[in-house]
C-alpha cells in the first residue's frame, strides 16, 4: 500500500482544503497501523466510517470554494464526489462479508484511488486553472519531494522537469513560441519512452508478475494521453496549449511519479528485505 505520508506536492493553494486534505491523511494512517487481527477489521471499518463521514464535509467546502472562484468544471467535480461517497458507503456495508485478502485489496484501493487519486488528478486541476486565469505562469520544476529514493529512476525523472520547463519559457516572437513548443513536445515524446522503457527494465527484477503488467499499463496510458495531447496542439491558441500542457504534467507525470513510482520503490525494498529475513533464517 502507498506511504500516506503527506508531501506538499499535494497542496492545492487553498488553506482550508489542505488543511483538510492532510486530516483525511491522518485519518488514513490510522486505518493502516498494526493492530490484533481480531480487531483490526472492525478498527478499519470505524476509521473508514471516519474518512466517510469527514469527507462528505470537505466535498462541500471544495464545492463552494470552487464555487467562489468559478470553476468551469465545478458540476463535474461534484459528480466525482458523489462517486467517492457511493464507493465508500458500498465498501462499509460489504466490509463484514469481505475475504482478509479481499479487504486489503478494497482499502489500498479505497485510499490510494479514491482519496490520494482524488487530490492529485481532480483537484490539482483546480489550482492550474486559478493560476492561469490569475495570470500566474506555471512553472515545471522537479522538487525533492519528487525523489523516490534510486539514483537512476531519480535522473530520469529530473530529466522529464527539464525538458517540460522548456514548454513554458517566455518568448516575445510567437512563431519563435511556437517552434520551441513544437521541439519541446518531440523531445519530450521520445524521453517518456526511453525513460518508462527503463523503468519497466528494473521492474523486471520484481518478482510480482501482476505488479509489473499493471505499472507498464500506466505507462502506456500516460504516453497514449501524451499522443492525444499532440493531437490537439494545431487547434489550441498558447496559453491554452500551456494549460493542456500544465494538466498532463501535473496529473500525469507528477501522480505517477509520486503515487506509483514510489510505490515501485517500496515494493522492490520490501522484497529485498524478505529476502534478506529469509536468508537470515537459513543460516541460523
Amino acid at each position: 500500500m502507498f506511504d500516506l505520508k503527506w508531501q506538499d506536492s499535494y497542496l492545492i493553494g487553498d488553506t482550508l482544503i489542505d488543511n483538510e486534505h492532510k486530516k483525511l491523511f491522518e485519518i488514513a494512517r490510522k486505518a493502516k497501523e498494526v493492530v490484533e487481527p481480531s480487531m483490526r477489521k472492525q478498527k478499519i471499518k470505524d476509521e473508514v466510517r471516519s474518512i466517510y463521514e469527514y469527507s462528505k464535509t470537505h466535498f462541500r467546502h471544495e464545492e463552494e470554494y470552487m464555487d467562489f472562484i468559478k470553476f468551469p468544471a465545478l458540476e463535474e467535480h461534484k459528480k466525482d464526489h458523489m462517486k467517492i461517497i457511493e464507493a465508500m458507503n458500498d465498501f462499509i456495508k460489504k466490509i463484514s462479508s469481505m475475504s482478509a485478502i479481499e479487504f486489503e485489496k478494497q482499502l489500498s484501493y479505497f485510499i490510494e484511488t479514491l482519496m490520494l487519486g482524488h487530490i492529485l488528478l481532480n483537484d490539482k486541476k483546480t489550482i492550474i486553472w486559478k493560476r492561469q486565469n490569475e495570470n500566474i505562469k506555471y512553472k515545471a520544476e522537479f522538487k525533492k519531494e519528487y525523489l523516490v529514493g534510486n539514483e537512476d529512476i531519480d535522473k530520469g525523472h529530473k530529466k522529464l522537469f527539464e525538458i517540460a520547463a522548456n514548454f513554458f519559457k517566455e518568448y516575445e516572437d510567437k512563431t519563435i513560441k511556437m517552434k520551441n513548443i513544437k521541439t519541446s513536445l518531440k523531445e519530450l515524446s521520445s524521453y517518456i519512452k526511453l525513460h518508462f522503457e527503463h523503468e519497466e527494465e528494473f521492474m523486471n527484477s520484481l518478482a510480482e508478475h501482476d505488479f509489473i503488467q499493471r505499472h507498464k499499463k500506466l505507462h502506456q496510458n500516460i504516453i497514449s494521453d501524451f499522443n492525444n495531447l499532440i493531437t490537439k496542439i494545431p487547434k489550441l491558441q498558447i496559453h491554452e496549449i500551456e494549460l493542456e500542457l500544465a494538466h498532463f504534467i501535473e496529473i500525469n507525470l507528477i501522480h505517477h511519479i509520486v503515487a506509483e513510482d514510489e510505490k515501485m520503490l517500496s515494493y522492490h525494498e520490501s522484497m529485498l528485505s524478505s529476502h534478506e529475513k529469509m536468508y537470515a533464517l537459513a543460516d541460523i
